[in-house]
C-alpha cells in the first residue's frame, strides 16, 4: 500500500493498493481559544473489504503526524454512537468528551440558518 498526502491542495491523505484508492482521511486546521491550532478529523473511510487491516490506524498516524507537524494542541473529531468506528477511536485513545465533559455537538442549517 501507498500513502499519499496532499496538504498543498487539499488536507488529505490516501492509502493505494493495486491502483484504487482503499482509504482516506480528509483534515483542517482550526483554533482554539484556549490551546491554539488544533487539527479537525472531517473524514476517515475504509473501503468495507480492507477493514481490520491496519488501513485506518495508517491513515489516521499519518493526520496525528501531519497535526504535530503543525504544532496542533490536539486532534478532534465526530463520530456517531452507532458507528463501529467508535471502538477503534476508543481503543487509539480518543475521550468521548459527551460522556466526559458533557459537549454537546450542535448544528444550525436550512430555514433556521437563512432566518438569522
Amino acid at each position: 500500500m501507498v500513502l499519499i498526502q496532499t496538504p498543498q491542495l487539499l488536507n488529505a491523505s490516501c492509502l493505494i493498493a493495486d491502483g484504487a484508492i482503499v482509504g482516506y482521511a480528509v483534515y483542517f486546521i482550526s483554533y482554539s481559544t484556549w490551546l491554539g491550532k488544533s487539527t479537525f478529523l472531517e473524514d476517515l473511510y475504509v473501503n468495507p473489504e480492507f477493514r481490520n487491516r491496519g488501513v485506518g490506524k495508517k491513515l489516521f498516524t499519518a493526520v496525528a503526524k501531519q497535526a504535530q507537524a503543525n504544532q496542533s494542541k490536539r486532534l478532534d473529531l465526530h463520530c456517531l454512537s452507532w458507528n463501529n468506528a467508535m471502538n477503534f477511536y476508543k481503543n487509539i485513545g480518543a475521550k468521548n468528551l459527551t460522556e466526559c465533559e458533557k459537549w454537546n455537538y450542535l448544528r444550525i442549517d436550512g430555514e433556521d440558518l437563512n432566518k438569522l
